[in-house]
């Protein structure tokens, strides 16, 4: 069966204890009556080795050199945008009617894009700016990479002092720091690798 491509792999199912409770198989077939076709002579039915057999469709990772060369990021954009934001009146008086916001755009070997988006103003405006460059050739199934770059690139010593002086922040609750900009950061930039990995994968995108 591997030999035709129909079984492409499996394992022991096993209990936290570690006991073997059954086994898990996947294979390719084109409809559920080929399974059960292979499962009617199947030696671990027939021996009644498996005495129970549930079969559910899944979509598997396509792991070849080819299909992880369309998740590698070939360009970043990021734009800065102005968005109406009603001046209403609150503790600090009526803030002007429009807001700064920073749209990321993440983009991959095939053509797909990502989206993310966050602050605009113009010290975190640079910093997104700065940390875009670094992206290029990292590929979107990887977004816990993002972690470790932000920890290179994003020091005391690279971003506007305002952003990390442990002082009350006008756009984050609390106060500024550096642990938080990282954060700020890698989450702008996971969300648009997330949302341009499900399209490589042959996930479809939901919208709300």
């Amino acid at each position: 069966m591997g030999a035709r491509g129909v079984f492409i792999g499996g394992g022991a199912v096993t209990a936290a204890s570690g006991r073997v409770t059954g086994s898990s198989a996947h294979v390719r077939f084109d409809d559920e009556s080929g399974v059960r076709g292979w499962l009617d002579v199947e030696p671990y039915m027939t021996n009644r080795v498996w005495e129970h057999v549930t079969v559910e469709q899944l979509r598997l990772l396509d792991t070849t050199e080819a299909s992880l060369g369309r998740a590698v990021v070939t360009a970043v954009r990021v734009t800065p945008v102005l968005i109406a934001d009603g001046p209403l009146l609150n503790m600090q008086g009526v803030h002007q009617p429009y807001t700064p916001r920073t749209i990321v755009e993440v983009e991959t070997a095939d053509g797909t894009i990502g989206l993310g988006e966050s602050y605009g103003d113009d010290d975190y405006l640079g910093v997104f700016t700065a940390f875009a460059r670094h992206l290029v050739g990292e590929t979107v199934l990887s977004p816990n990479r993002l972690t470790q770059l932000a920890e290179t690139h994003i020091t005391a010593a690279t971003v506007p002092p305002s952003l990390v002086d442990n002082k009350p922040s006008h756009n984050v609750f609390g106060d500024n720091s550096l642990h938080k900009l990282r954060a700020t950061v890698i989450s702008l930039f996971e969300v648009a690798f997330l949302d341009a990995a499900g399209p490589v994968l042959g996930v479809p995108r939901r919208s709300a």
